[in-house]
């Protein structure tokens, strides 16, 4: 499957999703909207009850000073919920007895506005049935209301109403929410497949380099042995191509060994406990152990600093070094030089390896960290390099959550500075 087809998948599922949350939205809109509604029409019914045998005059008094009424038709005690009803007393000729919206909002002693009310639906009904309802829709407001009216003996129809939120106000309000989630997942579901592709691009430029760097030291090793095998070789250059084949075989070892080691490291299956490491023992051990190489190579190499001490995998310290050390000796000039200094910044370590070499082309610095990636390929060949040893640096200063950076001119040498936390 190619990137182009999982694009289409992943734009395919999302357009999908998106769809399938517009239509989860709508239908939970409509069951909350058909709970609440029947919630609000079982209300305005009770209290159509409550107030059943109140006068204007009682209206007016209780909401006035709050309470609520008995069978009797008698006040009783606060009720707030009633701050979201309006009554209505509708008299025979269409006028207002009373309103608790205009008696809450004036005094009770000021005469409520008045207009005739007998051409509402639910009045209508009330008056021809006993009772009746109704609903209307304000799309200023983005509101319904529900009305329920009660035909009473006295000839006045009483009118409770409650205004709720519309379901299309709530889907308004709710779409909004739900496409900027969906936005949201959109971003990071890509970046995570973003990062996932990437992954599958390394790992397969990843599989072809190590077919192709074991192929070609296989390919010498199988050429010299045939060469040897077949008596063509002469005598003179029999120690020459065992030689060949020697050097072939210690660099598919370490190779193969730098492999191991990233795959290991990959997988987090490095089982080795975090520890307390001399920073500068484990460098002055490293610079020891590739004494004759510097000497072959003439080059010096030198130290500084002592007693800085890390929490880190001690293995993993040991071939940070080496590999960086390595790098500044092999890719150094005659009568170069290589200094390793350790010092302490606050609460961390900082590694500096600075080395006289040949440096590194701008053009390439963003990229010697890469698996197989290597500036000059033709030296680290000649040099026997894998084109994993600074892969490697990289991968173990991420491990340790530290940071690496690296400072090269061209025939000027190069610094490659390591911050890690101390202990």
């Amino acid at each position: 499957m190619n990137k182009n087809e999982k694009i289409h998948i992943y734009f395919s599922t999302t357009v999908i999703l998106v769809i399938s949350l517009i239509i989860v939205s709508l239908l939970l809109c409509v069951i909350f909207y058909m709970r609440f509604s029947r919630s609000s029409r079982a209300e305005i019914r009770y209290m159509a009850g409550v107030f059943y045998n109140a006068g204007a005059e009682t209206l007016r008094d209780f909401f006035n000073g709050a309470g609520v009424f008995n069978e009797n038709g008698e006040m009783t005690g606060e009720e707030s919920f009633l701050d979201e009803l309006r009554i209505v007393l509708i008299a025979p000729d269409g006028s207002i007895a009373f309103d608790s919206l205009a008696s809450v909002m004036q005094n009770a002693s000021k005469e409520t506005p008045q207009s005739n009310h007998n051409d509402r639906e639910e009045v209508i009904k009330a008056r021809e049935n006993g009772f009746g309802e109704s609903k209307r829709f304000s799309q200023t407001l983005g509101k319904e209301t529900w009305y329920y009216a009660v035909l009473r003996p006295d000839g006045m129809v009483l009118r409770v109403s409650k205004t709720n939120i519309s379901v299309f106000f709530i889907l308004f309000r709710i779409l909004p929410v739900a496409l900027c989630v969906v936005f949201v997942f959109l971003i990071i579901s890509y970046a995570h497949l973003s990062h996932i592709w990437r992954m599958e691009k390394l790992r397969r430029e990843f599989s072809a380099n190590v077919s192709h760097e074991l192929a070609t030291p296989l390919t010498s090793i199988y050429g010299y042995a045939e060469l040897l095998e077949s008596g063509m070789a002469q005598k003179a250059d029999k120690s020459i191509f065992i030689k060949k084949i020697k050097d072939e075989t210690s660099r598919l070892i370490t190779l193969i060994k730098d492999i191991m080691l990233l795959s290991q490291m990959d997988e987090g299956k490095t089982e080795e406990p975090f520890e307390t490491v001399d920073a500068a023992a484990v460098a002055a051990e490293v610079i020891e152990s590739l004494s004759a190489k510097a000497v072959k190579h003439d080059v010096s190499v030198s130290l500084q600093g002592s007693g800085v001490l890390i929490l880190a995998r001690k293995s993993m310290i040991t071939e940070l070094f080496h590999n960086l050390i390595d790098n500044a000796i092999k890719y150094n000039k005659p009568n170069g030089s290589v200094k390793v200094e350790i010092s302490e910044n606050g609460g961390s370590a900082v590694i500096c390896v600075c080395d006289t070499g040949i440096g590194i082309p701008q053009e390439a610095q963003e990229r010697v960290f890469e698996r197989f990636y290597r500036a000059d390929k033709s030296r680290s060949r000649k040099t026997g390099g894998t084109g994993l040893g600074l892969a490697i640096v990289k991968h173990i200063v991420m491990l340790h959550r530290g940071k690496i950076k690296l400072d090269s001119r061209e025939d000027e040498g190069s610094r490659i500075t390591v911050i890690l936390k101390k202990q």
